[in-house]
């Protein structure tokens, strides 16, 4: 056997070695984030959300996820954003879309084994600068505390977040988006804190 012909084949050997223990990334919990990411939409804004990524599909067609929670004041109320790219998923948003659209949906959203909420939503198209993923729609719904308090539990990290939307053409297949909850929610729980903790103490009566 020739030198080039030992050089050739040993490379050979190592690219198919490392080919074979290359990961897939083939769901959602397989690219689990480490913790949320917590940011501010535009450079001046005044609101801060966390936010984490996963994968929405519809149709065949899959696409970037974001799952945004964000804490409002005036009054005190926590909201919950989906953003994705509604156009490469061939998803019609037109429904959900403007002030003056009606909320529709209704959305359902999964966390782990425990039962579905649901939500009415609307939204338009983002292209906020810190997404880094060009336009995206923008789903927003108001949050239900108890939902969030779920998410910052320490029993349900690593658990599967899965939000299904309906699509307004009859017979079409719904929008659904995957996000795996991190093991650690510290950035969240800055975020929703002021929210789950707004409402006043009531007086105890005396015994």
């Amino acid at each position: 056997m020739t030198l080039n012909c030992q050089l050739l084949c040993s490379l050979t050997l190592a690219i198919s070695q490392l080919t074979e223990v290359q990961p897939t990334l083939d769901s959602a919990s397989d690219a689990e984030p480490h913790a949320w990411t917590v940011e501010t939409p535009y450079p001046d804004s005044t609101i801060v959300n966390a936010r984490i990524t996963g994968t929405a599909t519809h149709a065949k067609k899959t696409s970037i996820a974001i799952l945004q929670v964000a804490c409002y004041s005036s009054p005190s109320r926590p909201m919950i954003s989906l953003l994705t790219h509604t156009d490469k998923l061939r998803f019609n948003p037109n429904i959900y879309e403007g002030p003056d659209a009606r909320s529709s949906g209704p959305l359902s959203l999964t966390t782990g084994t425990l039962p579905a909420r649901t939500y009415r939503v609307n939204g338009y198209y983002s292209a906020e600068p810190t997404q880094q993923h060009g336009v995206l729609f923008k789903f927003t719904m108001p949050a239900n505390r108890q939902e969030l308090r779920e998410w910052i539990a320490n029993n349900t990290h690593g658990q599967l977040i899965t939000m299904t939307l309906p699509s307004a053409i009859p017979g079409d297949s719904p929008l659904t988006a995957e996000f795996v909850l991190p093991q650690n929610s510290t950035g969240l729980h800055e975020i929703v804190k002021s929210c789950l903790n707004n409402r006043k103490n009531t007086p105890k009566k005396p015994s």
